[in-house]
């Protein structure tokens, strides 16, 4: 996780911020993070489950007679 101190490094304007108020918006980053990633996932996979797009590619590389 990235520290608080860093995030009020970076946001100076954050400053006066406590560090409940502080976790909240880390936690928020976090969050958009995930459902960015996710996004990609099923932008580049067609679904968001990581086991499922192995399956998916593992079916498009098997050889078969």
């Amino acid at each position: 996780m990235i520290n608080l101190d860093i995030l009020r490094r970076i946001d100076p304007e954050t400053a006066h911020l406590d560090d409940v108020e502080l976790e909240k918006i880390r936690l928020s980053f976090y969050e958009f993070g995930q459902l960015m990633f996710e996004d990609w996932q099923e932008q580049k996979f067609g679904f968001k489950n990581p086991i499922g797009s192995l399956t998916k590619l593992a079916n498009e590389h098997s050889i078969e007679q």
